[in-house]
């Protein structure tokens, strides 16, 4: 993961805003030189669902050999631990 992140700009030194989540989720997009980057992480030991707010743009996931969310038409379920590192537009 931390070779994957060198390669990504927004994750090396882009901006950050932290988006609302419920529970043990936390997101926040990434974004530098028109690059944008959907960043969630699921700390609890149980699935959970992070509701796309609206306008968030096509959801693209990259994966790093972890756990894999699963996109659904009005978000993305997380694993427990899980991780989701996806390119939006």
């Amino acid at each position: 993961v931390l070779a994957s992140r060198r390669s990504l700009p927004p994750l090396v030194s882009g901006s950050i805003r932290f988006l609302d989540a419920d529970g043990d989720v936390l997101a926040f997009v990434r974004e530098k030189d028109g690059a944008r980057l959907l960043c969630l992480f699921n700390f609890a030991r149980d699935k959970a669902f992070w509701p796309a707010p609206e306008g968030v743009g096509t959801i693209r996931p990259l994966t790093f050999g972890v756990p894999d969310a699963f996109l659904t038409d009005t978000g993305v379920e997380l694993p427990p631990l899980g991780v989701l590192v996806a390119e939006i537009g």
